[in-house]
């Protein structure tokens, strides 16, 4: 039985962090230190070797020797340590006068990891020509042995628990053992989905761990064969600099509740939010994966594009493959959901869709004929193309194929985002300064906006009570338009590196290069939301996306985030996310029954309205201001089932008494009507022939965008520097890492960040249309 375990504290300074620990069996009472340390000393790269003593937690001694900064630069058995330095190998004996062994890799090598044999039976080292070398006796006395299969630097590096057998591995993603005795008698396990990074043998000698660059870890038994896998998120590899990590971004599948984002090369990885696990990874190239050369970068093909349509039945993907000496390689995919086989099956697959990259691939949101499809794309050819399903004609295949329905372009400049509208009805391309809006029905050009040269990446368009704003983000700026002026609505210089909507909700999410992140609705310029520092130092933002909750919230703290959560992943390959305080309690934050909290009147039941707040008053007060009186409360009724309502005497005070307003909302003082803004910036909206379509039906006449009437802020430039964001107060929200929780804190502000409060209004332009 185990004794009792007790805590030791190490005395260290207070500019030293420990990198690694390592304790030291042996029955020779006579030492007096009990761990190896290898600390790290702010402001060096390379790390020190200290000895400390389990009883009083003090360093002994100082070995004088630092090792790489790296996972397997030190190695320790109970008779000596081992530890390397680019080139050198040193060995230490643990005797009365500590003595140092070294040697050097020799001319062009230098070592990449070190382990110690079992019973300090010998040493071993590999290095970066895939050469192993193999000491008996430690301290380099004894001729050695060279095992050399690897062509890629030596990785990882184990022994047998008996020492007579040998493991390696690298970026070859091959497992290799070797039998000590006899170096020529290898066996192998090949096809590992990514290198190996760490290796290590169960004490009966029945299974060996591997685990993959790609966040797995596989099992394997004593003849070479993989029996298990475990594996929660598969990570990208990025073998060659400049590659993106996470290139398709992150989508939501609403068949199976889960993400769809770049895993293992060539594949997507559908992860579930709610249950934390990864569902199945789908091999989208159907290629096998090429490992590195040592003086060369192989590159693979890689999905670059993916969206997922509103119902989940259609997939479409984007691989593509690039080495800037060969054909540029492109194939746009569509992926039909097999019900019986509950997985994508490939369905169309289309060579060079553009000539080039794709830039952009958008689904149109379900409109008034949910069964009817139509994909949109961007190319680095000037052009947009739409794709509609097709019976297919053919006798050798039966069903649904898609096929290119028409192409658009707008005076030859370069196409980026795409957006649709959210009936469906207008597709917004945006074409280098200018942002394009079409009819869906006849692909024609509706009208142009332009604000200034800089070119648009983004376009999203706004839903429910936003539906007549679009958003388009540049280099430099982030620029609201109103539909139904044809003008901007309002903008600020902000740019931002990525922009997100949410489904269920009139809110956005915009995040800037330095990690900060702005939540809030195109009618309004003040944001919800606002972070900074949203990621550890050195990373940044690289996905987003708003997802649908199992539950609804009934905390009102923060509507916003009631009914969607919004989702990042980082340069580092951690998925997060923010998270109310309230939601550590699952019995206090979701609104799962009536019983709950109790209900005042029936038409509260139909509302789901539990409580009230600052928050939800100031979001009557935008009501107000953005549209009719009550508007949202005669939304909320009619929005239920006619036959699951009471007797209309059951709740029509409580409904009268939501449509009226309050002496305090009612007083507040309204921009003038028929007040100008003192500075209005003058859009230009192209309504020429520049813009040429082929499509196979026949012109029609243009479609009216016809949205829900709704009149903009009227906002001068005195009132904005005096007034602040009333009522608006920063929600007490936390990034969570899966599997790890940080408590919010506020974090300050960079010089360099942005801030809404910290705004000139030279640039501002708010007009009223009313």
């Amino acid at each position: 039985a185990s004794g009792p375990r007790r805590q030791l504290k190490l005395a260290l300074e207070d500019n030293v962090t420990v990198a690694k620990l390592y304790t030291v069996t042996s029955e020779n009472r006579a030492r007096d230190f009990d761990f190896v340390v290898a600390v790290r000393r702010k402001g060096m790269k390379d790390l020190q070797l200290w000895l400390y003593s389990g009883k009083s937690g003090k360093a002994v001694s100082n070995i004088y020797v630092n090792p790489d900064d790296k996972p397997h630069s030190v190695s320790v058995c109970d008779q000596f340590v081992a530890a390397i330095k680019h080139d050198r190998l040193t060995a230490i004996a643990f005797d009365k006068n500590i003595k140092k062994y070294s040697t050097l890799a020799g001319p062009g090598r230098w070592w990449t990891v070190i382990t110690c044999a079992p019973e300090a039976k010998g040493l071993a080292a590999g290095d970066n020509t895939g050469r192993i070398v193999f000491w008996p006796q430690p301290f380099f006395s004894q001729a050695r042995s060279v095992f050399h299969w690897h062509t890629l630097p030596v990785l990882a590096i184990t022994f047998s628990a008996s020492g007579s057998y040998m493991y390696s591995g690298g970026g070859e993603g091959v497992m290799v053992r070797w039998n000590v005795e006899v170096s020529n008698v290898r066996n192998f396990l090949p096809r590992l989905p990514a290198p190996i990074l760490h290796l290590n043998v169960s004490p009966d000698n029945q299974h060996v761990a591997i685990a993959t660059q790609d966040n797995g870890v596989q099992l394997a038994d004593s003849q070479n064969r993989v029996t298990s896998m475990i594996q929660k998120m598969s990570w990208g590899l990025t073998p060659v600099e400049g590659t993106a990590l996470v290139p398709a971004g992150l989508v939501w599948d609403p068949l199976s509740r889960s993400i769809v984002l770049n895993g293992r090369p060539g594949h997507l990885q559908f992860f579930n939010t709610d249950d934390n696990k990864l569902l199945y990874n789908l091999d989208i190239t159907g290629q096998n994966y090429l490992t590195q050369e040592r003086h060369k970068d192989i590159i693979n093909a890689e999905v670059t594009q993916v969206a997922v349509s509103h119902d989940g039945k259609w997939m479409v993907t984007v691989e593509t493959r690039d080495d800037h000496e060969t054909f540029f390689e492109t194939l746009l995919k569509f992926w039909q959901y097999k019900f019986n086989a509950r997985q994508f099956s490939l369905n169309t697959c289309i060579q060079l869709p553009h000539k080039g990259q794709v830039n952009a691939v958008k689904f149109q949101p379900a409109g008034t004929m949910p069964d009817q499809y139509l994909l949109v794309t961007t190319g680095a050819d000037c052009k947009f193309r739409t794709w509609v399903p097709s019976v297919s004609d053919s006798i050798h295949s039966e069903g649904l194929r898609w096929t290119c329905d028409s192409v658009g372009q707008y005076r030859m400049q370069p196409a980026h985002g795409a957006g649709f509208s959210a009936d469906g009805s207008v597709l917004g391309v945006t074409f280098g300064p200018s942002i394009t809006l079409w009819d869906t029905e006849t692909t024609q050009l509706i009208t142009s906006l332009t604000r200034d040269n800089s070119t648009l990446r983004a376009v999203e368009f706004g839903s429910r009570e936003c539906c007549h704003l679009v958003v388009t983000t540049g280099d430099s700026h982030l620029i609201v338009w109103n539909l139904l002026s044809l003008r901007v609505a309002w903008s600020l210089p902000l740019g931002p590196s990525l922009l997100c909507s949410d489904p269920l909700s009139s809110h956005m999410a915009a995040f800037t290069p330095d990690s900060s992140v702005f939540v809030f609705s195109p009618s309004d310029p003040n944001p919800v939301y606002e972070r900074h520092n949203l990621c550890s130092p050195g990373t940044s933002v690289l996905a987003a996306i708003f997802v649908p909750r199992s539950h609804v919230l009934a905390d009102t703290s923060a509507p916003w985030c009631s009914h969607s959560q919004l989702h990042f992943i980082d340069s580092c390959q951690e998925l997060q996310y923010l998270e109310l305080e309230s939601e550590q309690d699952p019995e206090q934050s979701y609104v799962q029954s009536s019983s709950l909290v109790a209900p005042v009147t029936p038409f509260s039941i139909l509302t789901a309205r539990q409580s009230s707040s600052a928050v939800d008053r100031l979001q009557a007060s935008r009501h107000e201001q953005f549209g009719t009186a009550g508007d949202s409360a005669v939304r909320k009724l009619l929005r239920n089932p006619a036959h699951t309502m009471p007797h209309i005497h059951l709740f029509c005070k409580s409904f009268m008494k939501s449509l009226s307003v309050s002496r305090e909302t009612g007083d507040e003082k309204r921009p003038n009507d028929e007040e100008e803004p003192e500075e209005v910036q003058k859009m230009d909206v192209d309504e020429d022939s520049d813009a040429s379509v082929k499509t196979d039906e026949p012109a029609s006449p243009t479609k009216s965008y016809h949205k829900t009437s709704s009149n903009d802020v009227n906002v001068n430039g005195e009132e904005w520097k005096k007034s602040p964001k009333k009522g608006i107060k920063e929600v007490p929200l936390k990034a969570k890492q899966r599997r790890r929780s940080t408590k919010e804190r506020k974090s300050p502000t960079k010089k360099n960040s942005f801030s809404f409060d910290d705004l000139d209004t030279d640039w501002l332009s708010i007009e009223d249309d009313r």
